[in-house]
């Protein structure tokens, strides 16, 4: 995955570009990469969503969370996110 990863090249307006982080959109390798993507999100999340009383529902790049925020402390969320986005 390293080296597809590594060689993500697309081209726009004549030019010839390489990403430094995710896929070109429109990329066949895309839909496969955000696959095990969210594969991988889901098992870290689990037990977060199992002991806590969030929703918690993704498609793609669009994440939806709902919680009390009498209960929840929306920036520890936000901080779980930002860890798990980080071992990927």
């Amino acid at each position: 995955m390293k080296t597809v990863l590594s060689q993500n090249y697309f081209v726009f307006s004549d030019n010839i570009y390489q990403l430094l982080y995710g896929t070109a959109m429109g990329s066949p390798i895309s839909s496969i990469i955000t696959e095990i993507n969210l594969c991988y999100e889901n098992m870290f999340i689990k037990h977060i969503l199992e002991t806590t009383n969030i929703f918690y529902t993704r498609c793609v790049y669009d994440t939806l969370i709902i919680y009390n925020k009498t209960t929840t402390n929306p920036d520890l969320i936000m901080a779980n996110m930002n860890h798990i986005h980080k071992i990927f």
